[in-house]
């Protein structure tokens, strides 16, 4: 568990930091869900990864 908190805090961290920026510039829902989908993508690769990595 605790290997994991890291990860979570810093995931918080930056989604603070870059979810004005996204939202105010995806105000079109169909864009807003694309984008959801591919940030949604890039961070299950990058859990992967990591988990590959750190096994």
């Amino acid at each position: 568990m605790i290997p994991k908190i890291p990860y979570v805090i810093y995931f918080i961290g930056v989604l603070i930091l870059v979810l004005p920026a996204f939202l105010a510039t995806n105000a079109n829902k169909k864009v807003f869900f694309r984008n959801i989908a591919t940030w949604g993508v890039i961070f299950i690769i990058i859990i992967f990864c990591y988990q590959a990595f750190n096994s």
